[in-house]
């Protein structure tokens, strides 16, 4: 898609999606900020990974910070002639307002299988049988579903055994039922799986599984990850699982990153300085590349002005892909022939309203904390406010190309401090 000249091309250019194809990176990404390498990173250790040693990592960042675009990038960096690479979201197989890790294991099961039988694997017969029974009898298959035994409609079983997962609040109930004292007979398959594949392809297996950074509820993502980590890694291949960085913030964090390869962060990139005193030009540069590869800046459809100030009252970088997306439909729909101060400030509104309306007090009070002090932590080892808060993206940890952290509010709700203050007096 080329340079928008009109504002409805920027309308189009400016979808809150990931970069998928190659064709798609050579138009729109933007290399990011140096400390941001970590895929540049990731790929060499995949690469110089030992053939017995399953690597297991943690990739982690803010929700709408780019992740999914980068681990996209993986598949088109790594060499396809020694990697058999398997990517999914988790919210293409599992509910993620009900997740569970047996759903998920069971599920990155059929995934490989389904890798295997589209790659040209022919399993032998009898792993075959018993890892289809094993299947249907933990989700519940009835006869009338089945479709054949093992003959006509088998190509599509792991596709039908994923929906009814995905789909079926009956199913996941009957699977944790069934694994809760089988769960040891699926990881043992998995292996076996894995180990049928790489060899049949002669290649290694690389799993990347996405979104597992956006289950909807903080405890939710906790209870699954620091309650069933040693299960996570046990699968005999090298695995990428995204990350809620809110559990990062966790004491409890230091005691499972251990039993992962790396923990890799892809930072937020600054539009300003930790002080707020004046902008950080590695951090605008890139938020002024990327609206670069999407316009045409000669035909005047956001002026410099308005694309500094879009840029310095975003906190991430997909709350200013959307910020620049409905401010030129609402120019568009005005009759204007660009996007004004006037548009990006009624979008920063509505933006500002949705966040603010969820807050406490008790949220507020820890914001402008968090405002005052560049970091976000807890009053309490029980209490989660601080979590929570980054959790919800209403307050954000930024690294600049020095390496240097910190924590501070979401951009959009600074104008919002000095009302806050004088509420809580």
């Amino acid at each position: 898609m080329p340079r928008a000249k009109n504002l409805l091309g920027v309308y189009n250019n400016f979808k809150v999606t990931p970069l998928v194809t190659r064709k798609d990176f050579d138009q729109f990404y933007v290399e990011r900020p140096i400390k941001s390498k970590i895929i540049e990173e990731l790929k060499i250790r995949i690469e110089n990974s030992e053939s017995k040693k399953y690597e297991k990592y943690l990739f982690m960042g803010h929700r709408g910070c780019g992740k999914s675009t980068e681990i996209n990038r993986l598949p088109l960096m790594l060499d396809n002639s020694k990697f058999s690479i398997i990517q999914y979201s988790v919210k293409d197989v599992i509910d993620i307002n009900d997740i569970d890790v047996n759903d998920f294991l069971l599920s990155m099961a059929l995934k490989i299988y389904d890798h295997g039988k589209t790659n040209g694997v022919r399993f032998p017969k009898g792993f075959n049988d018993e890892f289809m029974d094993f299947m249907k009898n933990v989700v519940h298959i009835k006869e009338k579903d089945k479709r054949g035994k093992y003959g006509v409609g088998i190509s599509l079983l792991p596709e039908v055994l994923i929906a009814k997962i995905h789909t079926e609040s009956e199913t996941r109930d009957n699977i944790r039922e069934q694994l809760g004292t089988k769960i040891s007979d699926l990881i043992s398959k998995i292996n076996k799986l894995v180990i049928l594949v790489e060899s049949k392809l002669k290649k290694r297996l690389v799993i990347l599984i996405d979104d597992l950074d956006k289950l909807t509820r903080y405890d939710q993502a906790e209870d699954f990850f620091y309650k069933n980590y040693q299960l996570l890694i046990q699968p005999n291949c090298v695995i990428v699982y995204t990350f809620p960085i809110p559990l990062a913030f966790n004491p409890y964090f230091e005691n499972v990153r251990h039993s992962f390869d790396k923990d890799c962060v892809l930072p937020q990139p600054p539009v300003m300085n930790k002080n707020l005193t004046s902008p950080d030009k590695t951090g605008v540069d890139f938020f002024k590349n990327i609206v670069n590869k999407r316009i045409d800046r000669e035909m005047g459809l956001i002026d410099d002005n308005v694309l500094e100030y879009t840029i310095e009252s975003t906190g991430k970088l997909s709350e200013f892909i959307l910020l620049i997306r409905d401010s030129a439909i609402k120019a568009y729909g005005n009759g204007n022939n660009k996007i004004t101060v006037e548009n990006i400030e009624k979008n920063l509104g509505n933006l500002r309203a949705t966040y603010e309306r969820t807050l406490t007090e008790e949220h507020i009070a820890k914001l402008i904390e968090i405002h005052d002090k560049k970091e976000a932590k807890e009053d309490t080892k029980d209490s989660s406010i601080a979590r929570d808060l980054l959790f919800s993206l209403t307050a954000v940890e930024y690294e600049n190309k020095e390496g240097e952290r910190w924590q501070d509010i979401n951009p959009i709700l600074l104008p919002l401090i000095e009302k806050w203050k004088k509420s809580l007096k």
